[in-house]
């Protein structure tokens, strides 16, 4: 498979949609996400003037197109967090984002095409060989910005994209029941013995071959509300302030 380099976005974006990262940055986290929009109008929207690109975007067809070089800090992450990244605060400094084209605006993402699922599953497997990049951080962006969004969903083939990806390793040992200290472990946003609040789709928590894996079903219950916009609230603060300076 190849490398689509027509759509990267213009040095002159650096800065607007994209941009440098911190001298200390370590890629050691990959975050996928789904677009809820078609190819032609992703592409506009990370050439606009709102903050946000990706490093990839795989179309339906399996495409597989570069949109901001890996050296650089795409704007993917948004309020997020993520224990096991050495970035937790500020996923864009320290992950590599791939969007999938998925042009049906619904609350669950339906199946993605077997042509795109195969890509991403090359472009992971490519990524992790060149990058620190373990199991347990090949994340969905559900994951990382809990009760805020929803991609890749429900229907994400988490199995098949991780067997497929021969480069990527295994660390650590967790449970087929996770607790909230393996949970914790894992990179989830934990506070004491207060369970996470995760999205509907990732309720339930599974292993599979040494792999996290989402199931619909319900094992995991909802952490209080108070808890997740307490930490939305210092997120958007910490990102205020950060502007300020």
């Amino acid at each position: 498979m190849e490398v689509n380099y027509k759509y990267q976005l213009s040095t002159d974006l650096l800065g607007q949609t994209y941009s440098e990262r911190p001298d200390d940055s370590v890629i050691d986290t990959l975050i996928i996400h789904g677009t809820r929009s078609d190819f032609n109008t992703t592409l506009k929207y990370f050439n606009g003037a709102r903050e946000a690109s990706a490093h990839y975007l795989i179309d339906v067809c399996g495409k597989i197109y570069k949109i901001v070089d890996e050296d650089y800090r795409a704007f993917h992450a948004g309020l997020s967090f993520w224990g096991n990244s050495s970035k937790p605060l500020d996923l864009n400094s320290s992950s590599i984002g791939i969007e999938l084209v998925n042009p049906l605006d619904k609350e669950d993402f339906p199946d993605y095409p077997a042509p795109q699922i195969d890509s991403l599953a090359f472009l992971v497997d490519k990524i992790s060989s060149e990058h620190p990049i373990y199991e347990h951080n090949v994340i969905g962006h559900s994951e990382i910005s809990l009760g805020r969004k929803n991609d890749p969903g429900i229907n994400f083939p988490w199995e098949r994209i991780i067997n497929l990806s021969e480069s990527l390793e295994y660390h650590g040992v967790y449970s087929d029941k996770p607790s909230v200290l393996d949970l914790k472990n894992m990179g989830y946003l934990c506070e004491a013995d207060q369970l996470v609040n995760l999205p509907d789709h990732y309720k339930s928590k599974i292993y599979f071959n040494n792999v996290l894996h989402n199931d619909p079903k319900h094992l995991i219950e909802h952490a209080e509300q108070e808890f997740k916009n307490k930490f939305f609230r210092q997120m958007e603060e910490s990102v205020l302030l950060q502007r300020a300076m």
